[in-house]
């Protein structure tokens, strides 16, 4: 475990605590990838579209409070860029689009060697599609927040006398907030004559289902955590009476990290530490 040395706190505050403290780890995973991408943007266009891109995705998730590991934060951040096309060939769309959300979840063990953790997660999401064809509605803008549902299942094994992890997270969105334009009014409509209605809209299940699920494969090393992974990510939509899609998947590899700070520049490392992660 990697430890993070932070220059802001006073030795004497460290000299007034106990030498058994425990100190909270923070978990970080980082995660790169090559995807498959199939949109369709009912703004834009009724055909589907399917290409390729690129991925990168970061979780950082951490203890409450030292004296509850039953309870933990996340935060999580994802970026995606690619390019698809029609079938035709006639047209396509380039897709940059980033999500941002901060959530908890409470820990369970019912077995030995598994761990489930339940809670939500609240997330900001933008995406921006340049479309090549139409010269009036040159692109479309994803906007909406979200109240998910979180879980995550962890499996530790042996294989070949060396340990293990086997993971999935999940997340799914249950309520929130969407930005949808109507079809055929330009973004210049809507700025120069105040054009708002129907542009945003409440969402639940009855409009908006989706479903992100990211496999890990975990294989620790000296000082990390070496991570193989698989993620799908569906979302679909409908507002204005059209329908959008967006269905992501990857292959991905990264590591798992723990930061920890602590005071003073001549201060000994903290003796006891805790991790969400394990």
């Amino acid at each position: 475990m990697a430890l993070g040395l932070a220059f802001g706190w006073v030795s004497v505050v460290k000299a007034q605590q106990p030498a058994d403290k425990d100190y909270l780890l923070t978990s970080f995973t980082t995660q790169y990838g090559w995807s498959v991408l199939d949109l369709t943007d009912g703004y834009l266009s009724d055909l589907p579209y399917s290409g390729y891109g690129l991925q990168f995705s970061a979780t950082s998730r951490r203890f409450a409070n030292p004296e509850n590991d039953r309870l933990s934060m996340r935060t999580d951040f994802s970026l995606n860029a690619g390019a698809v096309m029609n079938q035709p060939q006639s047209a396509s769309i380039s897709y940059v689009g980033a999500n941002v959300g901060y959530g908890l979840q409470v820990h369970f063990k019912p077995l030995r060697n598994l761990q489930l953790l339940v809670g939500g997660e609240g997330d900001a999401e933008m995406g921006l599609k340049a479309y090549s064809r139409d010269v009036n509605n040159a692109g479309n803008m994803d906007l909406a927040l979200n109240l998910n549902l979180a879980a995550t299942l962890r499996y530790d094994l042996n294989v070949w006398h060396r340990p293990i992890r086997l993971q999935a997270d999940l997340r799914t969105p249950l309520l929130g907030l969407m930005f949808v334009p109507v079809r055929g009014e330009s973004y210049s409509e809507i700025y120069y004559l105040h054009s708002y209605d129907n542009l945003f809209h409440l969402t639940s299940l009855h409009n908006k289902n989706g479903l992100n699920i990211k496999y890990l494969i975990q294989v620790p090393l000296k000082h990390s955590v070496l991570n193989i992974g698989f993620q799908t990510d569906y979302l679909k939509y409908r507002a204005n009476n059209m329908v959008f899609v967006r269905n992501i998947t990857s292959m991905q590899v990264g590591a798992t990290y723990d930061l920890v700070l602590f005071g003073g520049r001549k201060n000994a490392a903290p003796a006891h530490f805790i991790s969400s992660e394990w």
